[in-house]
């Protein structure tokens, strides 16, 4: 759910962006009186950060996840207990971690 929220978010920050850069001011000319004015090309920049922001999002929320245990190590860290203990033999142990090593 919580990716879902956070992509809705990034969505409509993204699509609502070329709202936030029209001009303010008296007569519309800008905040500097004048023309577009610096928020025209800051709202650009920024409408930009949110996009390549909210893909990257995206793709690391939804794409696959890679874990890696360890799976040989543990197994053989889980064989050497098992020999300590004295549940396995010396020749099973030996086998057994010939197995694990391919």
């Amino acid at each position: 759910m919580k990716a879902k929220s956070a992509a809705l978010w990034v969505a409509a920050s993204v699509l609502s962006a070329p709202a936030w850069s029209q001009p303010y001011g008296p007569g519309m000319m800008g905040w500097d009186g004048g023309g577009w004015g610096w928020g025209f090309g800051l709202m650009h920049v920024l409408w930009w950060v949110f996009l390549v922001v909210g893909v990257v999002a995206l793709v690391r929320w939804t794409g696959p996840r890679h874990y890696h245990h360890g799976g040989e190590d543990r197994a053989l860290a889980i064989l050497r207990e098992r020999y300590a203990r004295g549940e396995i033999d010396k020749a099973e142990f030996e086998d057994r971690k010939r197995d694990l090593r391919g």
